[in-house]
């Protein structure tokens, strides 16, 4: 294995690691959790590169923007609904699982999304399936997978970056459900 790829394998890996923490999020802890979401953002921004291996990693594959938005978005998140947390840990998860899982995925044939060529159909709804498994502890399935299939879409849009759209869609979708 070629050193990019071992460093996307292991990017990919934090990805989905950082979710761990959605599935203990409770109403009493959700702001706890936006404000170490808001201090990893604050984190990453300034002494992420520093950090020896895990600097490398996404200075090399993929810059820090992912870095900044990912803890931003889902403390925002935390902070929208937290008197309901379980929606936003389901965005959480969708970004985690989801997002996170899609390029393992890539191996399995199919067809790019007609909008966004880079991204191919079948990896992402296997992506939005593991994220609604996942979320599936956290919130009724029944809202979970729904939730997280059309977060999946959220790869057919070229111009958004994923780490927004797949949380804000998977959580809107839910609240949406839930209500």
């Amino acid at each position: 294995m070629e050193v990019a790829g071992r460093a996307e394998w292991l990017r990919r890996c934090v990805h989905i690691a950082v979710g761990i923490p959605a599935w203990i999020v409770t109403r009493e802890t959700a702001m706890t959790w936006a404000y170490a979401c808001f201090a990893g953002a604050f984190f990453n921004t300034l002494l992420l590169s520093r950090v020896p291996v895990v600097g490398d990693v996404t200075r090399v594959v993929r810059g820090t923007r992912g870095t900044i938005l990912y803890p931003l978005v889902i403390g925002v998140l935390l902070v929208l609904f937290r008197e309901r947390p379980q929606l936003a840990c389901v965005g959480w998860l969708a970004l985690a699982l989801g997002d996170g899982s899609t390029p393992f995925f890539a191996r399995v044939r199919s067809c790019a999304w007609p909008t966004n060529p880079k991204k191919k159909l079948i990896p992402s709804l296997l992506g939005g399936l593991v994220a609604g498994a996942g979320a599936s502890f956290v919130i009724d399935a029944k809202i979970a997978f729904p939730a997280c299939l059309v977060a999946a879409l959220a790869d057919a849009i070229p111009w958004c970056d994923d780490n927004v759209s797949w949380p804000v869609l998977a959580a809107t979708v839910a609240w949406g459900m839930s209500t």
